[in-house]
């Protein structure tokens, strides 16, 4: 759609192109992955370049104007979209695990970390024939346990179809326009390359003087933009090879397909003999290990499978075109017969990754979600630290239960660090059950996979689910964690290097969480030490809003199991008060002796001026889009 856009641009002289230009940026920010973004924003950015360059030779100035009109529309499209996008900077580059592996990290860990989750010569083959680097756990007997290439698993597919690659390299043939076919090329073969991560210097090149580049990992995924150029192509050597065949022009087309057919079949004979493999793992993958061996193994009498059915394919396509060129299919029987060859050649791959079920089955809490919701119902807010899937186990957030992990990895950097977790691993301080960690986060039960991990000794289940064996699967158990808002009436002042290391119990010191608080500041009252009692009582909690009644026996802090970001407010009795980062990311309020109100709410400036600034680009965007249709009904009206 924004290709399309663009080259709108460079065909209507008025405003409403350049309009629909911005709308289109502002729904891409809104609705896309950032990375992905980020690249379509670079390849679009290049054809408009592209077009402004070529159709400069014959307009001058004019399409240079268009050209400085799409990158004013363009910023004006992305501060539509500002209300999401520019309050996300800064807590992508300053709160988020993110700065760990990348603005913070030493070069060589940065590197490591941008460039991990790459397309590797295995990923590049597979663009061709899917079978041949195999999959970990799709549905399908090619796509389960056979993933053998050079990352940790596999669970997606990069195939651009080998019949649209044919079509694709018909267009080639003489056709006009050629200089938007080259560019197609270069912009595929670019992405492809950058894809292909530290293979190649052209990722290591855009990793150095790209900005924004350093923030993100998986280049792989910049293939989209390959799978794009490929597409437009196929759909441009359709359009060229009916001009041939139209024109008696056949020997060219046919000529290409049957040389693609029999190098296809040649990839079948060295499949099938396993000349194919070896020589990969003995030049290209010489490093492979045992379990990656092992998946090849299972996966080679697939990649045979898979190059025969791509040769097959690319017989096909070949037949059909034969038939046109002796008259017995019409252009349109072809183009229809090529639609259901393309469909039949992405769908075999694609059905292995969509997986239909039925809904009803699939929302069912079983007997330990319902124990939990029920207890949800029954106490004060809770925790449950899910062991399932490693510590990411999302599933019981879908019936409002909250988590202590699980979450998506770009959640605030001080959390990971206090859990424990790494990447997408285990949360270790979580998964060892730290006291200290455990109790300040306020878990009350453990969603535990006993078939995984084994029975947890000496705590008697309150909820359990058991295989078909009748053996322990899956239970719940309880843990005294502390409340998710608690009054303690001391603090532990240490300086900011060290409150980690002090909640974790590395300093020697006696941190008890249930009677204090850590804090890298001294509280803004004296506080009335380990002996003060009290107890906070939930009037209303919802994302953006906490509102709690306290009682303390003396000068104290309110400390709240939620994580600490700077645009938390908070009020004591309606007096502002500030939010402490308390327990090294928890947020902390002091509150005087007696009873109180405290409210918390969440208020980013930040947030306010984006929404402003979105509100009225969007208003210039409109008003650009109807000044063009009144003139242009004004011209339709001369007109007539």
């Amino acid at each position: 759609l924004l290709f399309w856009a663009v080259e709108w641009i460079f065909r209507r002289r008025d405003l409403l192109p350049l309009a629909t230009a911005g709308a289109v940026v502002a729904l891409v920010i809104l609705t896309t992955q950032f990375q992905m973004a980020y690249f379509l924003f670079g390849a679009a950015g290049a054809y408009a370049i592209f077009r402004a360059v070529r159709e400069g030779a014959a307009r001058g100035g004019a399409a240079l104007e268009r050209l400085a009109l799409f990158v004013l529309f363009s910023v004006i499209g992305a501060g539509a979209a500002g209300v999401q996008f520019i309050p996300a900077f800064p807590y992508v580059v300053e709160h988020s695990r993110r700065t760990m592996t990348t603005v913070s990290a030493e070069e060589e860990t940065g590197v490591e970390y941008s460039s991990s989750w790459s397309l590797h010569p295995e990923e590049a083959v597979a663009l061709l024939v899917p079978e041949f680097v195999g999959n970990t756990a799709a549905d399908a007997d090619w796509a389960s346990g056979t993933y053998w290439g050079r990352n940790a698993i596999k669970l997606n597919h990069e195939y651009l179809g080998v019949v649209a690659l044919l079509l694709a390299a018909l267009s080639f043939m003489g056709a006009r326009e050629r200089g938007i076919r080259w560019f197609l090329v270069a912009m595929s073969g670019t992405a492809f390359l950058f894809g292909l991560g530290a293979h190649t210097p052209l990722w290591r090149i855009a990793y150095e003087i790209l900005p924004g580049i350093s923030l993100f990992r998986a280049p792989g995924m910049a293939v989209f933009l390959t799978a794009f150029g490929v597409a437009t192509l196929a759909g441009m050597g359709v359009e060229r090879a009916l001009d041939l065949f139209s024109r008696g022009e056949t020997a060219r087309v046919l000529r290409v397909l049957a040389m693609s057919c029999g190098v296809l079949a040649l990839g079948t004979i060295l499949a099938a003999s396993g000349v194919l493999l070896s020589a990969w793992t003995s030049i290209v993958y010489r490093d492979i290990d045992a379990t990656k061996l092992d998946a090849l193994g299972r996966a080679a009498p697939f990649i045979t499978r898979g190059f025969f059915l791509a040769t097959l394919l690319a017989v096909t396509t070949l037949g059909l075109w034969w038939a046109r060129g002796r008259g017995i299919l019409n252009g349109a029987a072809v183009v229809i017969f090529l639609g259901f060859l393309v469909a039949a050649d992405e769908l075999r791959v694609d059905h292995a990754f969509i997986r239909t079920v039925d809904a009803g089955a699939f929302l069912a809490p079983n007997p330990n979600i319902r124990f939990l919701m029920n207890r949800a119902e029954a106490e004060p807010p809770f925790r449950v630290f899910s062991m399932v899937q490693g510590g990411q186990d999302v599933t019981p957030g879908m019936y409002g239960l909250d988590l202590a992990a699980g979450h998506h990895p770009n959640d605030l950097g001080r959390y990971r660090e206090l859990i424990g977790m790494e990447g997408s691993g285990i949360p270790e301080h979580l998964a060892r059950f730290h006291p200290n960690v455990m109790r300040i986060l306020n878990v009350r039960y453990l969603l535990w996979p006993d078939a995984q991990f084994g029975v947890l000794e000496g705590i008697e289940p309150l909820s359990r689910t058991v295989s078909q064996e009748g053996e322990p699967f899956e239970s719940v158990y309880g843990y005294p964690g502390l409340a998710r808002a608690r009054i303690v009436g001391d603090a532990l002042v240490v300086p900011e290097g060290e409150s980690l290391a002090v909640v974790l119990g590395d300093e020697g010191r006696n941190y008890d969480p249930e009677i204090e608080t850590v804090l890298t500041e001294p509280p803004p009252i004296e506080l009335g030490g380990p002996g003060v009692t009290g107890s906070a009582t939930w009037i209303e909690r919802t994302p953006n809003r906490l509102v709690l009644d306290v009682d303390a026996s003396g000068p104290a802090l309110l400390v709240l199991s939620e994580n600490w970001f700077p645009a938390w407010r908070a009020a004591v009795d309606g007096v502002p008060a500030g939010v402490l980062r308390a327990d090294y990311t928890l947020r902390a309020v002091a509150v005087p002796e007696g009873s109180h109100r405290v409210e918390m709410w969440y208020e980013s400036s930040l947030l306010e001026a984006s929404a402003w600034v979105s509100a009225a680009c969007l208003i210039l965007l409109g008003i650009s889009a109807g000044v063009a249709l009144r003139g242009a009904r004004r011209r339709e009206g001369a007109v007539a």
